[in-house]
């Protein structure tokens, strides 16, 4: 069906001014008549703001293909259970990435790849090839892959992908772009799994010309997401309106996440990458909600444990850790609690607007000092309270309440470091300090 589909709409073009103008109708009323009120549908069932939504993402992240069978265009923004994201078929076995590589890594021929051969040996057999239906057509189709190459190896990929899209978004949209439908992704789509991976649907030779390249960052959007994988980013959400100012404390670190409302992104933990005089080793984060300065610090070349006390904190972290492929460890633990009779030996540690809450009352306290005197790191990047917000929120029976200086001074008298710096003072009052030996 597919194939004479084809045959048909190309026998169409070739007809002067006649053909080219049919189509050009035909696609205006498919426009406006089929797709446009299934993305309206799939927009408000799915409760996707924006189901066009562009997503900039690792190429190297997308390692497997959906075994989803879903339409290309009438499923984007939708959601579905089963076992098609399960699927083990990597992408770089597939002929098109293996083909491109003979192409453009070893130099080769498009004549001399195996993806060459495969594809010539479809159109002897009659099949399609590449949507080509004889090799003229494939050739052609092959220059325009080496000008495409050349494109985004000079440009990148476009700063506003959106271009390529919108005249398939639900949102009013002029007749004026209708021309462009066939363009209509025409480039990297992808499922995402209930882990939270993306896995390849449309898009191949852009995807594996990025990853040719090597660039750190490509634009998707998403057609499918696993069931399980709504569950986890709505309870996400509802737990976004349970916290102060209905937000997350801290970022929830995925590209389909960001949108969460959220308090705190990587300002802080790339201020911590930037003072640094290490560059790897071991890294405690105290507190660490959902993971972030982990997921940062790992990056950067960091052996990383997430120290929270908070079990659902704990195991949406773990989830998110899964999600993007990190292997820091994590400690649903208290500090006091966290190998008690051992000395701990980290490289730096992160403590942000976490040890004021060991001020509250004399046994807290003295813990809190035991457990700097068995605290042997390098460095120490100390999130300090404000005073006057601690008073108010607690009340005048915390056992101390110390300004900044004497914090940083506290921990500096009961612990293996020496010096401190301070970093930055926000205008709430609250600083961060680099406390080291």
């Amino acid at each position: 069906m597919e194939v004479l589909k084809i045959k048909i709409i190309k026998k169409l073009e070739k007809i002067p001014l006649i053909g080219v103008h049919f189509l050009y109708i035909i696609r205006i009323l498919k426009l406006y008549f089929y797709y446009k009120p299934i993305f309206f549908f799939n927009s408000l069932i799915n409760s996707q703001e924006d189901i066009f939504k562009i997503h900039w993402i690792d190429p190297h992240s997308i390692e497997f293909i959906s075994a989803g069978s879903f339409d290309r265009r009438t499923h984007i923004g939708t959601s579905k259970k089963g076992n098609w994201d399960l699927s083990k078929k990597k992408f770089n076995d597939i002929s098109a990435y293996r083909g491109l590589n003979e192409r453009f890594e070893e130099g080769l021929a498009w004549k001399k790849t195996k993806y060459y051969e495969h594809a010539t040996a479809r159109l002897r057999s009659g099949k399609l090839a590449w949507m080509c239906k004889n090799k003229e057509e494939f050739e052609q189709r092959l220059k325009n892959v080496d000008t495409l190459f050349r494109d985004i190896k000079e440009n990148g990929f476009k700063a506003d992908p959106e271009e390529m899209i919108d005249v398939y978004s639900y949102k009013d949209k002029t007749l004026t772009k209708a021309s462009q439908a066939h363009n209509f992704l025409d480039y990297i789509t992808v499922d995402i799994s209930r882990a939270g991976d993306p896995l390849f649907v449309d898009g191949g030779h852009r995807l594996t010309i990025a990853k040719i390249l090597d660039l750190d960052k490509i634009p998707v959007i998403v057609r499918v997401r696993h069931k399980r994988w709504v569950k986890f980013k709505n309870e996400l959400k509802g737990y976004a309106k349970t916290q102060r100012g209905e937000r997350l404390y801290q970022k929830a670190y995925h590209f389909d996440l960001k949108d969460i409302p959220h308090a705190y992104d990587e300002k802080r933990i790339n201020l911590i990458k930037e003072s640094t005089s290490l560059t790897q080793g071991t890294a405690l984060d105290i507190g660490a909600y959902f993971g972030l300065n982990c997921h940062e610090l790992e990056k950067a070349g960091f052996e990383c444990t997430a120290l929270e006390l908070n079990i659902l904190r704990s195991q949406f972290m773990e989830k998110l850790r899964n999600a993007n492929k990190d292997t820091f460890k994590t400690v649903n633990q208290s500090i006091f609690d966290f190998k008690p009779d051992q000395n701990l030996s980290f490289n730096l540690v992160i403590a942000l607007y976490i040890f004021h809450h060991f001020l509250k009352t004399k046994v807290d306290y003295e813990k809190f000092k035991s457990f700097l005197q068995r605290l042997d790191c390098k460095e120490m990047y100390l999130g300090v309270h404000n005073p006057e917000e601690f008073a108010e929120k607690f009340g005048d029976d915390v056992y101390k309440n110390y300004s900044p200086e004497e914090f940083s001074d506290f921990i500096l008298n009961n612990s293996c470091l020496e010096k401190k710096e301070l970093l930055k003072r926000f205008n709430n009052g609250r600083c961060i300090y680099k406390l080291h030996q």
